[in-house]
């Protein structure tokens, strides 16, 4: 077992509670503005939120965001304990919220990263003047924001590594894609749904930043906007969506073999012959995603971004059994341990 396997759980009790911690905080700070933290404090503070969404000042505009990171970070706590009692054998609750951690702090390098692009074109427009205040290269000015930086790129990469050493452990190999490999339509369903709420969560907050700073316009005064205003905020939201669910699929599933909600439910994609899913199956499951009612298409056994791209999703623990009465070429389960190919219940 890898050292990062071994330190799945208990990391997920302890930053999961300082999390939780930090979401119970934010919620008293913003309920009293006279209530305030010295500077170490705040950077652990920022440190901690992990599912706090950049720390994007929004939590005072909805009570959802309050309460999201604390359900998450009591999931997450929830996940580190399955983990820890069942020696990792329930891993899937742990791994998720590590998944989540690792798209959350993503978005908030990219937010900076959009930034440093920005702000030297935007700046040079005298209505934008007060980005040279808050710029994204001041920041870095700031020892205490350098410290918040390093500890999220630490945190990051452990999430990385976790997520890498819980990649699925089996391959199989079919010649041709077929619906009966398939996890069942409950399993599809939560991963559309699921997939899209957590793209949505994430989105929302770089959404609203970028379009405060550089469109000076805000997702919670709809009702003051012009057209000009609204036009911006369409393009800025539809730009972040796209490219958010873009990268979300391409880099899980290309990486990882699965998103966050493919995760919980213990599934993974396959893609077919002996090579494991990669970046180029990923990226044409993610294209054929913007196909017309691709999204039902599960539901007739259509699954058309699994039939373009020769790729299906499975149930991690299928039983080689349950593969016997496959009507293709008998598959072969090939474990990514060793280097022995299995067929059926014997060596092949």
């Amino acid at each position: 077992m890898s050292m990062f396997k071994k330190i799945t759980g208990i990391s997920a009790i302890v930053l999961g509670s300082a999390s939780f911690i930090d979401s119970m905080l934010t919620y008293v700070m913003v309920n009293r503005e006279s209530f305030s933290l010295p500077k170490p404090l705040q950077i652990l503070k920022q440190t901690f939120g992990l599912f706090n969404h950049m720390d994007v000042g929004i939590f005072s505009k909805s009570f959802l965001f309050y309460l999201l990171p604390i359900i998450f970070a009591f999931l997450f706590i929830l996940g580190g304990v399955f983990y820890v009692s069942s020696k990792g054998k329930n891993y899937q609750l742990a791994v998720f919220g590590w998944a989540m951690i690792l798209l959350v702090k993503i978005s908030f390098f990219s937010f900076y990263l959009i930034r440093l692009i920005l702000d030297p074109i935007f700046q040079k427009r005298p209505e934008f003047d007060y980005l040279k205040e808050i710029s994204a290269l001041s920041n870095f000015k700031r020892p205490w924001f350098v410290v918040y930086f390093l500890l999220s790129i630490l945190i990051t990469y452990l999430a990385f590594r976790i997520l890498k050493s819980h990649l699925p452990k089996k391959h199989l190999c079919i010649p041709a894609y077929h619906p009966s490999l398939s996890t069942n339509k409950g399993n599809r369903f939560i991963h559309s749904m699921l997939d899209g709420f957590m793209i949505m969560i994430i989105c929302f907050p770089l959404a609203h930043n970028l379009a405060s700073l550089y469109g000076r316009v805000s997702l919670f005064e709809l009702r003051y906007m012009n057209e000009e205003h609204m036009a911006v905020l369409i393009l800025v939201w539809q730009v972040c969506i796209i490219g958010f669910t873009l990268f979300y699929y391409i880099f899980m599933e290309g990486l990882f073999q699965r998103t966050p909600a493919k995760i919980l439910t213990g599934t993974y994609v396959n893609a077919t012959g002996a090579a494991d899913t990669n970046f180029g199956s990923a990226a044409l499951r993610t294209l054929c995603r913007y196909i017309p009612f691709n999204a039902i298409s599960f539901l007739f056994d259509g699954n058309w971004h699994d039939r373009v791209s020769q790729t299906t999703v499975i149930d991690e623990d299928a039983q080689l059994g349950e593969l016997e009465s496959i009507p293709t070429n008998r598959p072969v389960i090939r474990k990514k341990s060793k280097s022995s190919y299995h067929r059926g219940f014997g060596e092949y």
